[in-house]
């Protein structure tokens, strides 16, 4: 008897710690999601702001002189022609972009990435702030002070939390069969979903079937570091609607399927043609792998060549 209550004793701790190393395994796992995410967003933003420094310098200063003179007394920053200055920013923003996307691939391989980015980041926050306090009450040094200071500190969590995080964590330290599996990009599907809506001319629509993950093979095969790039694309996409026009509220993944229509419709039409070739480019590779499937093919009576060439008996 002493025996059988000791195993059920046993059983009970077992089954107690191993809730508590599930619980702390989600813990884990959901640090690792902040962190991540955390990353890609910074990675997303310092590329649209640096191309925004790069093509609207002006507009820029006028934009923060106009935030600054509705917030208070700030003496208005004026604009320059020089443009050597912009040239070191545009570099800077590109390095910050590259340390934030390689960190999040790996977190604890590549925590001193973080950390570079916490030390460029307040570097820039610090300058600021002496720019400000010595140089002109200017609104934009105290912006920067305060945008690049918060970045600081959200570098330094993320590299504090680091090291309590698993082994193994961000896409490059899964396997190669695990790679194959990556789940899909939101944007990929809310794309697709409004090129090939349900219920259209053809009932399965690009949600019905492996649309994305043809594509993504297409590409993976020209290139294997490509899918990745376009992975990338997609998701610096899916924040489109925040920072240019037709503007929402929501990312891309998230709006209605009208507004989505809407946001591609006016890409097909922009005038800047490196953006309306992208999402060309992206159209023509859904459609071949739509209008490519057996089911398809046979809804629209199409019969291959291949099929359509009489045999040699036949002739």
């Amino acid at each position: 008897m002493r025996h059988t209550h000791g195993g059920a004793a046993n059983i009970a701790v077992q089954r107690e710690n191993t809730s508590m190393s599930h619980d702390q395994g989600l813990a884990q796992r959901s640090l690792e999601r902040w962190c991540r995410l955390t990353l890609q967003v910074l990675a997303a933003c310092f590329v649209v702001v640096g191309a925004q420094f790069l093509f609207l310098p002006d507009a820029t200063v006028r934009s923060l002189n106009a935030v600054g003179s509705w917030l208070g007394d700030f003496t208005p920053a004026p604009a320059s022609e020089l443009r050597f200055w912009l040239s070191l920013a545009t570099g800077y923003m590109v390095l910050v972009t590259a340390l934030a996307y390689v960190a999040q691939r790996n977190l604890r391989r590549h925590r001193d990435l973080v950390a570079f980015l916490a030390l460029g980041k307040g570097t820039s926050s610090l300058v600021a702030l002496g720019f400000y306090v010595y140089a002109s009450n200017a609104f934009l040094y105290l912006a920067n002070f305060y945008v690049d200071g918060a970045i600081t500190l959200m570098a330094l969590a993320i590299w504090l939390a680091i090291p309590s995080l698993g082994a193994a964590v961000g896409p490059d330290a899964v396997t190669e069969g695990a790679r194959r599996e990556r789940p899909p990009v939101p944007a990929m599907d809310a794309m697709l979903e409004a090129m090939i809506p349900s219920g259209g001319p053809f009932e399965p629509g690009a949600r019905e079937l492996p649309i994305g993950r043809d594509v993504e093979a297409f590409v993976g095969g020209l290139a294997p570091a490509a899918v990745g790039a376009l992975r990338i694309g997609l998701r610096l996409f899916d924040f489109v609607p925040f920072v240019l026009p037709p503007f929402h509220l929501r990312r891309f993944s998230r709006l209605p399927l009208e507004a989505r229509v809407e946001v591609l419709e006016a890409w097909e039409r922009s005038r800047f043609m490196p953006r309306r070739q992208a999402i060309h480019t992206l159209k023509m590779l859904a459609m071949i792998h739509f209008y490519g499937r057996p089911e398809i093919e046979s809804r629209l009576g199409y019969v291959p060549p291949l099929v359509r060439v009489p045999r040699p008996e036949t002739l």
